[in-house]
C-alpha cells in the first residue's frame, strides 16, 4: 500500500470511529505520559499493534499499556503520524524516530526517515550511517552510506571511525569494485590498520585477505609488505593464496579472468578509482540551449575523451563566451553563468545567464543548480574550499555597465548569498582567493578603460581595499592562480599588445617578481592550475599569409609552465576538443567518459 492508499485507508478508519462517537478506547503510558488512541487505527498502520491487540495476549483487553524503551516525545509523534501520516523531521530526532519505527514495523515511516537521512550524509557521518543502518537492517540507508564510502574512498581513509566497522560492513567495502582507491595497496594498507586496532581481530586477516587482488600490487610491495609480513607467514590459508597467485604468475599470461578466479583464486580486475585520472576540463554549449558540453584531455597520456558531446563547429547557435568553469575542494565541477555568441555576436546589449550546472559524473551530465542572484559574463570566479566566489562581469554585454556586484556559492547547501560589492563596476579582470582573501586583478571598467590595479577582500571582515601596487601593465581577460604564498598571472592583452610575462605576486611582501615569458606571440586566455603547474590550452595569434592580410587563428596546442623551475615547455601540438574560453582540472573516471580514437602528440 502507497503512503495515499494507507492515508485513505486511515480515513476510512477515523470516519467510521467518528460516526460509532469511539475515539479512543486505549490508553499507552510512557514516562508517566498518558496518549489516548483507537486500537483499530494503530492495528492497522503497525504489525507490532495488531499483534497486541489481536493475539491472545494481555495486552489485547488492558485498557492502560505501558511501553517500554520509546521516548514520550517519539511515542506521541509517532502515534500522530499513524492518524495523519506526517511527522517533523530533524536531525536530532531522526535516528530516535527511525528506531521506533523499526520496532513498530511502520514501513512509511521507516522509508520517510531513510530518506531524510540519505540526504545528510557527508564525510563527517557517512561511516556512523553505515554502522546503524546496517544495525537496523535500513537497506536503503545502509546502501545510500555505503556508496557514499565507496566513492570517497581515499578521503575516508583517514578517518579513524572507518576502522571501528564491524567486520561485515568493513568486508563490503574492500572486496568492492566500485571501490575509489587509485593503487591496490591502499586495500592492504587498510586491512592491516583495521586488524591491528583490536588483538581479538586477528583471527579474521584471512578472511579479508582474500580480497587483495594481487596482481595489482606493484612487485616491490609485494615482495617488501606482503611477503614479509607475519600474519601471511604464519598462516596456512594466507600461504595457500600466495602461493596461488605465485603460480599465476609463471602461467601463460593471457588467461582469462574465469580461469584466474577459479583456479588461481586470483583477480586482476582494476577497482573503480583506478580509472580517474586528472584532466583538463573543458565546456561549453551543446546542439541543446540549456545543455552544457563536457570533453576532457589527459596531460600525460595524451589521450582525449567526451562526455557530453560539444557543440558541432559549424552551429554557432548554443555556442556559449565568457563563462567559468570551477572545481571546489571535494572535485566538484561547476559551470557558471556566460552568454550565447549569437546573443552578444547580433545584439548591441544581450543578455547574459544566470544559470549555474553540476557535473554528474556517473550520469554523464551537468544537474541544474541554484542560479546566481545576477546574470553573469565576463566575470571572474574563485575557489575556496567548497565556496564559489563569483566577481563583477557584465549582465548585458557587449553594451552594458560592469557590475561591481560579488555573490558566493555555498556548495554544500545550494545557496547563493549577496557580499559587499567591488568599489567600482569590473569586468574582464582575475582574481584568486588565497588565505582568507580574495585578490582582484585588472580588468575594465565602466569607461573601458585598462586597468593595472589590485583590490583586496577581506573574507571574514566582508570587506574591500584598494592595495597599494599596481600591475607592471594594465591587464584583461587573464588568469590568477594562487600557489604556496604567491599569486601567478598569466595571459592577458592591454590596449596595444599582448602580455607574455608571467607576473608573480606577493602578498605578504606586496612586491612583484616576473618569470619566464611565454615562448610564442598569442594572446592567451585559458589556463588551468595543477600541483605547481600551469598549463596553457592555445590561445588567440595572427597568421600571416603570403600576400594577404594575417587574420587570427584560435590555436588549440598546450603548453605548460613548472612554477618551481620556471620553465615553459610545449606538451602536444594540438588538443582535441579545447577551446580558449575556460579550462580546468579535475579528477575524471574514464569509465564515464569515450576514449577518442585521436592520441594527441607533441
Amino acid at each position: 500500500m502507497n503512503m495515499d492508499g494507507y492515508r485513505q485507508y486511515l480515513l476510512e478508519n477515523l470516519n467510521k470511529l467518528y460516526e460509532n462517537q469511539v475515539l479512543t478506547d486505549v490508553t499507552l503510558k510512557v514516562d508517566n505520559v498518558r496518549i489516548d488512541c483507537h486500537r483499530n487505527v494503530l492495528a492497522a498502520a503497525s504489525p507490532y499493534f495488531r499483534a497486541m491487540f489481536v493475539n491472545p495476549v494481555k495486552e489485547r483487553d488492558e485498557k492502560v499499556i505501558e511501553i517500554y524503551n520509546i521516548p514520550s516525545y517519539v511515542l506521541g509523534a509517532v502515534i500522530g503520524y499513524i492518524y495523519t501520516g506526517s511527522i517533523q523531521l530533524t536531525n536530532e530526532n531522526v535516528q530516535d524516530f527511525l528506531m521506533t519505527a523499526t520496532m513498530l514495523e511502520l514501513t512509511h515511516l521507516i522509508e520517510n526517515c531513510a530518506n531524510y537521512m540519505t540526504h545528510e550524509v557527508c564525510m563527517e557521518n557517512c561511516v556512523e550511517m553505515l554502522t546503524f543502518a546496517s544495525h537496523f537492517a535500513c537497506t536503503k540507508l545502509k546502501q545510500y552510506a555505503k556508496k557514499f564510502i565507496l566513492d570517497k574512498f581515499s578521503d575516508i581513509i583517514a578517518d579513524e571511525n572507518l576502522f571501528e566497522l564491524e567486520v561485515d560492513d568493513f568486508e563490503e567495502l574492500i572486496a568492492s569494485d566500485d571501490i575509489s582507491v587509485a593503487k591496490e595497496e591502499m586495500i592492504f594498507d587498510a586491512i592491516k590498520k583495521w586488524i591491528n586496532l583490536k588483538d581479538s581481530r586477528t583471527s579474521l586477516f584471512p578472511r579479508l585477505f582474500k580480497h587483495v587482488r594481487l596482481p595489482l600490487l606493484s612487485e616491490e610491495y609485494l615482495k617488501n609488505n606482503v611477503e614479509q609480513d607475519l600474519l601471511i607467514k604464519n598462516d596456512p590459508v594466507c600461504g595457500k593464496i600466495l602461493s596461488k597467485f605465485k603460480s599465476y604468475k609463471r602461467a601463460d599470461s593471457n588467461l582469462s579472468s574465469e580461469i584466474e578466479q577459479e583456479y588461481y583464486g586470483v583477480n586482476s580486475k582494476p577497482r573503480h578509482g583506478m580509472f580517474s585520472r586528472k584532466m583538463l576540463v573543458f565546456s561549453g554549449g551543446t546542439v541543446d540551449k540549456n545543455g552544457r558540453s563536457l570533453t576532457a584531455f589527459d596531460p600525460f597520456t595524451f589521450k582525449n575523451y567526451t562526455g557530453v558531446k560539444p557543440h558541432p563547429t559549424f552551429d554557432f547557435k548554443y555556442k556559449i563566451d565568457y563563462y567559468q568553469l570551477v572545481v571546489t575542494s571535494d572535485n566538484s565541477l561547476y559551470f557558471l553563468g556566460g552568454i550565447f555568441y549569437d546573443d552578444h555576436h547580433f545584439e548591441d546589449a544581450g543578455q547574459a545567464l544566470s544559470e549555474v550546472y553540476k557535473y554528474d559524473t556517473q550520469a554523464v551530465l551537468w544537474e541544474r543548480k541554484t542560479d546566481m542572484c545576477k546574470p553573469r559574463c565576463c566575470f571572474s570566479a574563485s575557489v575556496l574550499e567548497n565556496t564559489v566566489f563569483v566577481i563583477g562581469g557584465k549582465s548585458l554585454y557587449p553594451r552594458g555597465a560592469p557590475l561591481e556586484s560579488v555573490e558566493f556559492y555555498d556548495a554544500d547547501n545550494d545557496i547563493w548569498n549577496i557580499l559587499s560589492p567591488v568599489p567600482i563596476g569590473i569586468y574582464n579582470h582575475a582574481s584568486a582567493a588565497l588565505a582568507d582573501a580574495i585578490f582582484v586583478f585588472g580588468g575594465r571598467d565602466e569607461d573601458d578603460d585598462y586597468l593595472d590595479t589590485v583590490l583586496r577582500y577581506d573574507i571574514p571582515r566582508d570587506f574591500w581595499t584598494l592595495v597599494t601596487t599596481q600591475m607592471n601593465k594594465p591587464r584583461t581577460q587573464f588568469c590568477a592562480f594562487p600557489f604556496k604564498s604567491c599569486i601567478y598571472l598569466v595571459g592577458g592583452v592591454t590596449m596595444h599588445e599582448n602580455i607574455l610575462t608571467v607576473a608573480i605576486y606577493d602578498p605578504n611582501r606586496n612586491k612583484w617578481t616576473y618569470g619566464q615569458n611565454f615562448p610564442e606571440e598569442r594572446k592567451i586566455t585559458s589556463a588551468s592550475f595543477h600541483e605547481g603547474t600551469i598549463f596553457v590550452c592555445g590561445g588567440v595569434r595572427h597568421l600571416g599569409l603570403s600576400g594577404r592580410r594575417s587574420r587570427l587563428v584560435e590555436s588549440r596546442d598546450l603548453y605548460k609552465y613548472d612554477i618551481e623551475k620556471n620553465i615553459w615547455s610545449k606538451v602536444v601540438k594540438m588538443v582535441q576538443y579545447s577551446n580558449t574560453q575556460s579550462v580546468t582540472c579535475a579528477v575524471l573516471n574514464t569509465k564515464y567518459l569515450e576514449e577518442s580514437d585521436y592520441v594527441s602528440s607533441l
